[in-house]
């Protein structure tokens, strides 16, 4: 079971950018109630990007909004200002864009056997934030593709949801 849900996305002015610089400042995460906020450095585009990886609407790739709406920036600012400090920023949102997250009622990656064809390894649920742990996902997918032997973690099995009463993993 994945939930297909909206998520918006900003880049940010600051006051200076070299604060935000690579060398000098890194991928960051932190949250509150209902705020799961993170963000890059300043990297080949202007602005500090931001987002909150909590929350979200759900969508379909075909009936999505792509329009961000000026009643979304606020929760981004305000966030940004209350992890770094309100002097940081200018109050302006340079970019934005929306995003689609694939997401399992459990926030944890399937990675997994096809139930019915053994022969068949898949994994999903990784929008949003799968790439930054790309290097043991594909570790482990390998793994179950050659050694016919090889178990799933049941953190990452799509049994788990059988188990919890919810569809068929087909």
């Amino acid at each position: 079971p994945i939930t297909v849900v909206r998520k918006t996305l900003f880049w940010l002015e600051v006051k200076d950018a070299s604060r935000f610089d690579p060398d000098r400042f890194p991928v960051f995460i932190a949250d509150r109630p209902g705020l799961e906020f993170y963000g890059f450095p300043i990297f080949r585009q202007p602005g500090l990007k931001c987002a909150n990886h909590a929350g979200g609407q759900p969508t379909t790739p075909e009936t999505v909004d792509r329009t961000v709406h000026p009643e979304e920036e606020p929760e981004v600012l305000d966030a940004a200002a209350w992890l770094f400090g309100p002097e940081q920023f200018t109050g302006r949102v340079l970019a934005s864009a929306v995003c689609l997250y694939a997401r399992t009622p459990d926030q944890d990656f399937v990675i997994d056997r096809h139930p019915e064809h053994a022969n068949v390894v898949f994994g999903a649920g990784f929008s949003g934030h799968g790439f930054k742990f790309t290097p043991a996902i594909g570790e482990l997918l390998v793994r179950l593709a050659l050694d016919p032997h090889a178990e799933t973690l049941p953190l990452f099995s799509a049994r788990r949801f059988l188990a919890a009463g919810s569809a068929a993993v087909s």
